[in-house]
């Protein structure tokens, strides 16, 4: 008796161990997988984490499903509204080229039916199941930003663990698609606002501040027109002068306004060359002489012939500008000085004046388009606050600084720099 009881525990307590075997390595398999699954989503929200675009979401997205799957994958962009972008083919390592059926015109289809209704469809589902690829959406909160399309035909259905990893890799990704994309459009959302209210400043600007001397012009033309012949030589001198120098002012306004409209597009066309500083600092002098009787206006030489990389036209414009400001918004009989001094790989050149200045809590904001100051004009005119933005732009374009700080005893100097270049190389490179 004592045999078959013996026989019968042994037997018992072999099956209760293999039963705890089979327990324990499925307990281990599913660890194994519930760690592989951890590390896969830990690793895809550390790239996604990285990415800025959309294209950047959908290609670690094909990364990660090729590391899960050993598959071929097909990824499609859609704008959310039902709408397929490019599709892109992220093939296995070596296997380039043999996953081209993906591409077919039924199998976009078939995407594009997956981007309409947020649903799964295609191989293994009962939703246009002849096609090679099953196709999962990608989608965020309410719409649906891309479609993911593995390959079965020649492979198998995909097992269940694997399945559900990847619903969850595409649920990531679609989250994080949606976050950009809402991000790109609040950006878009403030670009339009700042556009609209930058319009809508300068055409006030414009209206405010071409109607003044519009009034002057056509009140003195309008004088002469009728009394003309009743008021003296110097009288008619001095109206025609006023309506010249108005006439210039408005010239002067309205290509700025151009050329900072450009430079605000980015469409500054630049002919760089070396130019000798000086000869460029003569002629904007010279420019602005004719309209400056009441300012003295200088050059502080040194004697040293500084070289530069620019474009003439532009720098005399900058000039042009910063003297300008200095006659128009200093006391009559001040000085205007310029000067250059070279600094290491680069020429800084001031404008110099020895007006009142510019406070302190101002100077952070006078190359800000449409800033005006608390200054007026010695002729009481307002600018629109273009010259000194579109002088920032043009200095920019060269790569170089441009800036304000106050002069010894007072007055201001406005300084920018430009690339310098060796005379002796440069003249070397000539001969």
């Amino acid at each position: 008796l004592s045999y078959p009881l013996v026989f019968a525990c042994l037997a018992i307590g072999g099956f209760a161990i293999s039963l705890l075997t089979v327990r324990m390595k499925t307990q281990s398999v599913q660890a194994v997988r519930r760690a592989y699954r951890t590390e896969v989503l830990i690793d895809t929200s550390r790239r996604l984490r990285r990415a800025t675009t959309v294209d950047e979401c959908l290609a670690i997205a094909a990364n990660q499903v090729i590391k899960l799957l050993n598959r071929p994958v097909a990824m499609y962009d859609a704008d959310g509204q039902a709408r397929l972008g490019e599709l892109a083919i992220f093939d296995l390592p070596g296997t380039e080229g043999e996953s081209s059926g993906m591409a077919d015109e039924r199998e976009r289809a078939v995407a594009a039916w997956v981007a309409a209704n947020d649903e799964r469809a295609g191989a293994t589902t009962s939703t246009l199941m002849d096609s090679k690829c099953l196709y999962l959406p990608i989608h965020g909160k309410d719409r649906v930003h891309g479609v993911a399309g593995i390959l079965i035909a020649d492979e198998g259905e995909i097992g269940s663990f694997e399945k559900n990893l990847l619903v969850a890799i595409l649920e990531e990704v679609g989250q994080t698609m949606e976050r950009i994309r809402l991000f790109q459009e609040a950006q878009e959302m403030k670009v339009k606002a700042e556009t609209e209210s930058l319009r809508s400043k300068l055409l006030r600007s414009v209206s405010h501040d071409l109607r003044t001397p519009l009034t002057s012009i056509s009140g003195n033309a309008e004088v002469l027109m009728e009394s003309g012949d009743r008021i003296d030589f110097s009288r008619r001198l001095a109206l025609y002068r006023d309506i010249r120098e108005d006439s210039l002012w408005l010239v002067d306004l309205v290509e700025n306004l151009l050329a900072v409209t450009r430079a605000e597009e980015g469409r500054l066309d630049l002919n760089i060359q070396a130019e000798v500083v000086s000869d460029v600092m003569e002629e904007a002098v010279r420019h602005c002489e004719r309209h400056a009787d009441a300012h003295a206006i200088r050059i502080d030489s040194e004697g040293e012939l500084l070289l530069a990389s620019m474009d003439a036209r532009l720098v005399v414009q900058v000039l042009v500008n910063l003297i300008g400001n200095a006659v128009n918004y200093t006391p009559a009989e001040s000085t205007v000085v310029l000067s250059a001094h070279k600094h290491g790989s680069w020429i800084r050149i001031d404008v110099a004046d020895n007006g009142l200045g510019i406070v302190d809590e101002e100077k952070s904001y006078v190359f800000d388009m449409f800033y005006n100051g608390s200054h007026e004009r010695g002729d009481h005119r307002r600018g629109m606050g273009l010259g000194l933005a579109l002088c920032k732009s043009i200095v920019e374009a060269h790569g170089g600084r441009i800036g304000v700080r106050d002069a010894c005893p007072h007055g201001c100097i406005f300084w920018f720099t430009l690339p310098a270049l060796d005379m002796a190389s440069t003249l070397g490179l000539k001969r």
